[in-house]
């Protein structure tokens, strides 16, 4: 079985992490070996649900699901797997009928092409089970129109001729975006976030300002905080509470930097304006590599950025090696 949330169809990123939650027998590394993901890669929804049916094809799983978050360095992707058995019966049943095609009824024309793509990579080649149909589409078929507003669809699955998986949609209204509440968080994160109430409320849309939020949040000091929304609709208008983790507050211990000249660094270091025990502002840090640039500092016009944080200590230093 396989799902997936979090990632709006047509939205691509790259992956800056990739968990896995659930495994007991395997090890996490060998669990995202077998999904054939890695950080930096572009990711979108077509490319996740690729990576679970490879996970699915080895036997190892039982159910596997995904989930993503959106990040400032990208977008944080989370398997939850459901080992198989070890032991397996020695007579397996026949299987049922292969689905070779979808068939939609009742979706509009620009909708039909993001619901298709989210429909065959997932359905297309494995056997026709309702429960399974339902449980596995539905949430995609959902997915895809709430990228459109439609957040209230209904959807039936049937067995059609030559191997068609039949699906009937009434998409429903459009949402407009209702009330917007935080918790966990600091409120001025919202105000941030590009939230506009009484606007459609396009799922990626709501994804985008999700990830300011988050951001914002970074921005703040909150290094390691991360975000996730619950939507409900009442009265065609669909209201979003975000619930922030906010993690531990890091200030600012040192500025560590590669790959310059003593002369260039010093002139560099001129710039930099964040004093040791700020919050350690991820937007503070990219200002200062964009001003560094501006001055034509560097010989290279590369650099890599990050904030480590000290062990033990709530403090995390900036690092950033020109390349």
């Amino acid at each position: 079985m396989v799902a997936g949330a979090g990632l709006a169809a047509g939205w691509q990123a790259a992956i800056s992490t990739v968990e896995v939650r659930g495994a007991q027998r395997l090890a996490a590394e060998r669990v995202i070996e077998l999904s054939g993901l890695k950080p930096g890669q572009a990711v979108d929804k077509a490319v996740l649900q690729s990576a679970v049916e490879r996970m699915m094809a080895t036997g190892q799983f039982e159910r596997v699901t995904w989930r993503t978050q959106p990040g400032e360095d990208g977008v944080e992707v989370t398997f939850t797997v459901v080992e198989a058995a070890v032991d397996t019966p020695d007579e397996a049943p026949l299987p049922g009928p292969k689905i070779e095609r979808v068939e939609l009824r009742g979706v509009a024309a620009e909708r039909e092409a993001r619901v298709r793509l989210a429909l065959e990579g997932a359905m297309v080649g494995r056997e026709y089970k309702q429960d399974a149909v339902e449980e596995v589409g539905e949430p995609l078929v959902k997915a895809a129109l709430a990228e459109s507003g439609h957040w209230t669809p209904v959807v039936r699955f049937a067995q059609g001729d030559k191997g068609a998986l039949v699906v009937e949609i009434d998409a429903g209204p459009v949402a407009v975006l209702g009330a917007v509440g935080m918790t966990g968080g600091d409120p001025k994160w919202g105000e941030r976030a590009g939230f506009v109430k009484g606007a459609p409320a396009e799922s990626g849309r709501l994804n985008q300002a999700l990830g300011r939020v988050l951001a914002a949040a970074r921005n703040d000091g909150y290094l390691n905080a991360a975000a996730r929304s619950t939507q409900t609709v009442d009265g065609g208008e669909l209201k979003v509470t975000i619930h922030v983790e906010r993690g531990p507050l890091y200030r600012f211990g040192e500025l560590r930097i590669d790959g310059l000249t003593a002369q260039a660094e010093a002139r560099a270091r001129k710039l930099w304006v964040v004093k040791p025990g700020d919050p350690a502002s991820t937007a503070a840090l990219e200002d200062w590599i964009r001003r560094v640039f501006e001055q034509r500092i560097p010989v290279r016009d590369r650099a890599r950025r990050e904030w480590r944080p000290r062990t033990g200590e709530s403090v995390a230093d900036a690092a950033v090696s020109f390349q």
